[in-house]
């Protein structure tokens, strides 16, 4: 697990504002952190994936709830972080809404809309569009359960307001050293959740703005 707790004002002291309508709000409570999205399945996510008995859409949530879920030290505490995926379709509730593509083939895996460079906010409605198939992918095309739904999760990191740390990386002169090569954030198709990616979730909501490595503010 890892260790460095890096949340600039110390999560403890956080005091998110939350409203009814935003599409995610975060609980702070003790030594546990709850993430709940209004989250709404959209596309052709009904469709199974070969036979493990598992929709598209049950792979994208389970993926998001497996990457981020778990234990993290963050300011001298193991913090518990917790997805509560809510599927409300009915309500007036601002939105995470995951469209599924289970046939058409695309050069790119997946995209996040309105997430990143200052048009994210915490209560608006989010959009991730997701596809199971990319040229050349592995011979056949299709997608991995496992790439899907770590890059589910990845793109879900958008919508908390994450921007992608490979392009803090490559693009603003970031030392390895701070982004692990593994990061979720960094890493879409394989890689994990740091504590350092919670801490950068944690500022986004904080400030009410998408953060990415370098400047976080």
């Amino acid at each position: 697990m890892e260790t460095t707790g890096l949340t600039r004002v110390g999560w403890k002291t956080l005091t998110i504002m939350n409203n009814q309508r935003d599409a995610i709000n975060i609980f702070l409570q003790g030594d546990t952190i709850t993430v709940n999205a209004n989250v709404k399945l959209a596309g052709n996510h009904t469709a199974g994936y070969l036979a493990t008995g598992l929709s598209y859409g049950d792979l994208a949530l389970s993926g998001i709830k497996d990457l981020w879920e778990g234990k993290y030290w963050m300011d001298g505490l193991w913090v518990e972080l917790k997805m509560d995926l809510v599927q409300s379709a009915g309500n007036r509730r601002n939105s995470v809404t995951i469209n599924i593509d289970a046939t058409q083939i695309v050069t790119e895996g997946a995209n996040a809309y309105n997430e990143k460079r200052g048009s994210w906010s915490k209560g608006g409605s989010k959009y991730i569009d997701m596809y199971a198939y990319k040229p050349d992918y592995e011979g056949s095309g299709l997608y991995s359960a496992s790439h899907f739904k770590n890059t589910s999760a990845h793109e879900f990191g958008h919508s908390m307001g994450i921007w992608d740390f490979y392009e803090t990386s490559t693009m603003y002169g970031v030392p390895e050293s701070i982004v692990a090569r593994d990061d979720l954030m960094r890493d879409s198709a394989s890689g994990r959740v740091y504590s350092k990616t919670v801490s950068v979730m944690l500022d986004a909501m904080w400030f009410n703005k998408s953060q990415e490595l370098r400047t976080r503010k």
